[in-house]
Formats: C-alpha cells, sequence, structure tokens
C-alpha cells in the first residue's frame, strides 16, 4: 500500500474530524501516552507536528528521513502488525540515546 504525503495529510484530517466528533480530549502533559484509538493518535500526531515547528537545528535532510520513516512505518503497520520491527526500532534509539526506559 502506497501513501502519499498528501494521503497521510488527509488521512490525518479525516480522523481528527472523527476525533472532534467524538468529543475526546488529549492529555495536556508532555509525556507520551499509548494512543487508544485512531483519532487520539492522529491527535497527538498533529500536536507534535505543531511542536516541531519550535524545533531548532533540523536540516532539510534530517526532516526528509524523518518523514520518510514516518510513512514507512505507517504503510508497514496498515499491511501486518510492525510492532516486532517497532520494538527494535525503539531499543536502537533508546541505545544510542542513552535512554533505559521502553518508549510505548
Amino acid at each position: 500500500m502506497k501513501i502519499s504525503k498528501e494521503k497521510l495529510k488527509q488521512i490525518i484530517k479525516e480522523e481528527l474530524a472523527l476525533a472532534e466528533l467524538d468529543n475526546t480530549t488529549p492529555s495536556d502533559d508532555n509525556s507520551p501516552e499509548a494512543a487508544k484509538s485512531k483519532s487520539e493518535f492522529a491527535k497527538q500526531f498533529l500536536e507534535l507536528s505543531k511542536q516541531v515547528r519550535g524545533v531548532s537545528g533540523l536540516d532539510a535532510n534530517e526532516m526528509e528521513m524523518i518523514m520518510s520513516h514516518v510513512v514507512s512505518l505507517i504503510k508497514l503497520a496498515a499491511g501486518k502488525s510492525a510492532a516486532p520491527i517497532l520494538k527494535q526500532i525503539s531499543d536502537i534509539s533508546n541505545k544510542k540515546m542513552g535512554n533505559t526506559g521502553d518508549v510505548q
């Protein structure tokens, strides 16, 4: 399944619209919590996109690589469970960044 950036944006917008209809509210703290629905995930994703605007030091190449990884992971998850690969990525990134806890 191929998802373009524009299609991904459209999907997120649709999920946000559904979430507004559900009248759910995201948590106000900055700790990452597991999304319990696609609507909640979309809201968290939108909030993350807003926070990225304030990050200094990201160059165009880094932004493209991050976007490419996110799109690839979403495509993977659409076809089958991405949990094993996400766990491996989490373990590697935690090790490289010196984090000791799992990101879930």
